[in-house]
């Protein structure tokens, strides 16, 4: 049986370069196989530009195979809209894990990205993303529109 801890990342990123986070204590990700996966490093990802433009919200659920040195394999959305899907993979490929300790060497795990707009910024048309992790398999992205306020 896994044991799920429930552990919070919260990043702020005002434009610029992304930060690398790297996660001191593993935390256990839930998956389809009884082999317990830790994450190693959680990559930060900044609100999708032409998303924010369009004022795009929405989840992008996928699912991912984690192999034994680690790193992700195959990663296949399970649904959302491709402006935000498409980011979402990009983000989650860069994360490492401890490793598959699965007999055959892979894990299968599903993660949630959720992006959402909260009011609006008005210096700057790069407002500030706040990226957020919550262990073991959901991703907050939030930022504010540039322009007038959202209804």
């Amino acid at each position: 049986m896994l044991n799920k801890i429930q552990v919070r990342i919260v990043l702020s990123l005002a434009g610029g370069a992304l930060p690398m986070f790297s996660q001191s204590t593993p935390a256990t990700m839930s998956s389809t196989t009884p082999a317990a996966l830790a994450v190693k490093r959680i990559v930060s990802l900044e609100y999708p530009p032409l998303a924010r433009m369009a004022r795009l919200e929405g989840t992008a659920i996928l699912t991912t195979t984690i192999l034994r040195d680690g790193t992700i394999g195959e990663i296949r959305a399970e649904s959302g809209p491709e402006p935000l899907t498409t980011p979402a993979t990009e983000n989650l490929s860069k994360w490492r894990f401890t490793g598959c300790s699965a007999p055959h060497g892979k894990c299968v795990t599903r993660v949630t990205y959720s992006f959402v707009l909260r009011g609006e910024c008005t210096d700057s048309p790069r407002c500030p993303t706040e990226f957020q992790v919550d262990l073991p398999d959901h991703v907050l992205v939030t930022s504010k529109v540039f322009g007038r306020p959202l209804p």
